[in-house]
């Protein structure tokens, strides 16, 4: 079997699970053809393009299956390469543009929304990699379609929720575990953007510190460009406190730091899955997250602090459960989302479109 994996826009958790998928379902041949994660715009209008003009002998050898993330105008791909036209494709949605905070609406236009639309109707499976992304993607496409002046198919996505269902983007166990000591180390390893909320994990290193709780950082992560003020304003406060700080220089040196942590903290106001947040649980932090996005999907209740439009109680409430998890650091079993126990359910997935 033969399968053309595309990724319009790269970033690390689609890197992730293309690499994953390659590695561990070795019976099937896969090419994967992968676009930058920069641009934004320019690259979630102009994918097809892009890949049509640039791998066009790549995408003539002919495939069982396209395999392609949900940023990949798909169906404007098969017109221009007319070679793809009658192969089946799976559409796998990392996140959708739906459900990002106002932060992120400057990128995201009218065009992008309805690509991702067209994609879930034209697909022949539609892949989430958990129920919130599911479920936001469906009312926000919903109630998007509906602000069309006319000839509108909100009342009928049925067809996509059909076709739809989630399976969630697995991790490689983490190698190093935990071996924190005892004054807790407060590990942030998200994305430095916006949506991530460093401002309110800003707001809630004050607040241990107004309760002369002592305690020391690993901030690691993907930076970008544009660095949200909140992290210029934590490396001045809480200097003495940094034990690393910045974009680990390796996968080896990540899983250390990780390791050495005693917390994961999410102030995240959006996050489709939370790979960093798997990650560091699977290392051995306790995970102190907020009661929103997908993690009360995949984490239980004692790690989920409640949220609020007051970003002063929200602070509070992450600090007092780090507070009462700080004598007994439980941790989640991540094992159920290892690569291990996962790829069977793939190799199903490919292997439905084997005639």
């Amino acid at each position: 079997m033969r399968i053309l994996i595309l990724s319009a826009y790269n970033a690390v958790s689609h890197n992730c699970l293309n690499n994953g998928i390659v590695k561990y379902l070795s019976n099937i041949e896969f090419t994967v053809l992968s676009l930058p994660p920069r641009f934004f715009p320019w690259r979630a209008m102009g994918n097809s393009l892009s890949f049509a003009f640039n791998y066009r002998e790549e995408l003539t050898k002919g495939y069982d299956l396209i395999f392609a993330t949900s940023l990949t105008d798909i169906t404007s791909l098969k017109g221009l390469v007319p070679e793809l036209a009658k192969t089946p494709v799976v559409v796998y949605f990392h996140e959708n543009q739906f459900d990002y905070p106002d932060s992120r609406s400057k990128h995201v236009n009218t065009e992008v929304m309805i690509i991702s639309i067209i994609n879930a109707f034209a697909a022949d499976k539609v892949i989430f990699n958990t129920k919130f992304n599911m479920q936001s993607f469906m009312a926000g496409a919903k109630k998007f379609l509906k602000k069309m002046p006319d000839f509108s198919p909100h009342k009928d996505l049925s067809g996509i929720e059909k076709k739809a269902s989630v399976l969630s983007v697995p991790i490689e166990p983490v190698a190093y575990k935990n071996k924190s000591g005892a004054k807790p180390v407060l590990l942030w390893n998200h994305r430095w953007e916006y949506d991530k909320g460093p401002d309110r994990f800003l707001n809630m290193l004050r607040e241990l510190k107004k309760r002369d709780i002592d305690f020391d950082l690993n901030i690691v992560g993907q930076v970008f460009r544009d660095i949200p003020e909140s992290f210029q304003i934590i490396e001045k406060e809480f200097e003495p406190s940094i034990l690393n700080w910045g974009f680990a220089e390796s996968r080896d040196r990540y899983e250390d730091i990780i390791s050495e942590s005693s917390f994961i903290i999410s102030t995240s106001v959006h996050d489709f899955q939370g790979l960093s947040v798997m990650e560091a649980a699977d290392a051995g932090c306790t995970p102190i997250l907020p009661n929103r996005v997908a993690y009360p999907e995949i984490f239980s209740n004692e790690f989920l602090y409640d949220t609020s439009d007051d970003l002063m109680v929200e602070a509070s409430n992450c600090a007092d459960l780090i507070v009462k998890l700080a004598d007994k650091r439980g941790t989640s079993d991540m094992s159920q989302y290892y690569w291990g126990n996962l790829k069977e359910k793939y190799e199903e997935l490919f292997l439905s479109f084997n005639d």
